[in-house]
């Protein structure tokens, strides 16, 4: 009933699911390197509805990876994509291209990898050099970089450049849930790291 309606909505503990406008946003600026055959990496998949959206957009011959820190959320995310379309799961059919599993995505998947894109749907107050090394040239990620809620983040998008180098691009201010990763929950602000993190940070501090 509010599939559609333009406002977040909360499920879970502490989870919340952006609006339509947000995810229209961050699918648009992820689409030039989100072509059929892509592979896709979806942190905090929660609901797993940009999870399937991936899906759609990388098509049979993709693959998507979403990855929550909770495992209710992993199995809300297979739950409703095996309601509305079980084909896109990998393992149903035979053909599907979404697997989605616990894990911490701050470390995002590197046996999976490397992705054509990213999406981390919680915020952080550095990008996590991780996520950077695991993009393919031409790759995107997009992710809130900010302080906790009730504070501000922005929306950006990191662009690994080909042949080296990276480019950022600021989409909004915005509001996302931060992620679960242990020094952040224990309150302390992350360090920057070395190498390609400082080159990322230089683009968006």
């Amino acid at each position: 009933r509010l599939a559609y309606c333009e406002t977040a909505q909360e499920f879970g503990e502490d989870a919340t699911l952006s609006s339509p406008r947000i995810h229209a946003c961050c699918l648009e600026a992820l689409a030039p390197s989100c072509a059929p055959g892509a592979v896709a990496l979806d942190i905090g998949c929660g609901t797993g509805y940009v999870t399937a959206v991936l899906a759609r957009m990388v098509g049979p011959s993709g693959r998507v990876l979403g990855l929550d820190v909770k495992e209710e959320y992993v199995e809300l995310t297979a739950r409703n994509i095996r309601s509305d379309d079980a084909r896109l799961l990998r393992g149903e059919c035979g053909s599907g291209g979404i697997d989605v599993r616990v894990g911490d995505g701050w470390f995002g998947a590197g046996e999976e990898g490397p992705f054509d894109v990213i999406h981390m749907a919680c915020s952080s107050p550095i990008v996590p050099t991780p996520l950077v090394k695991q993009l393919k040239e031409g790759g995107r990620l997009l992710l809130p970089l900010g302080p906790p809620t009730p504070e501000w983040q922005q929306l950006t998008v990191i662009t690994k450049l080909v042949g080296g180098g990276f480019a950022a691009e600021v989409l909004r201010p915005v509001r996302y849930v931060t992620m679960v990763h242990p020094p952040m929950m224990l309150g302390d602000r992350v360090p920057r790291q070395e190498g390609v993190d400082d080159e990322v940070w230089e683009l968006v501090d």
